[in-house]
């Protein structure tokens, strides 16, 4: 087996889409609640702003999430990252 050294940049884009998974998820229970409200907690229904900007930011949550999952920066090593990749392969 051939240990492959993960890089920072790999690192952090893990953390960043998981912390933009979560914002996605976040989002999509504000928007519920603007909504429905919740009996539950006793908050009532907003009105159509708020949920207008919840719809909004639950759009612009997940737009990003999609780049950062799709982007080709993000999902490719460089070619400078590939030699070295294939260099730790041995001859």
């Amino acid at each position: 087996a051939v240990a492959i050294p993960m890089s920072g940049k790999s690192i952090m884009v893990a953390w960043i889409r998981c912390i933009g998974g979560i914002v996605v998820l976040a989002a999509l229970v504000l928007l519920m609640v603007a909504i429905f409200g919740d009996n539950d907690l006793g908050i009532a229904p907003a009105g159509k702003r708020p949920a207008a900007a919840a719809f909004v930011f639950f759009g612009l949550s997940c737009g990003l999430q999609y780049l950062l999952m799709t982007h080709g920066s993000l999902r490719r090593a460089s070619h400078e990252r590939a030699g070295e990749l294939c260099s730790a392969l041995g001859p």
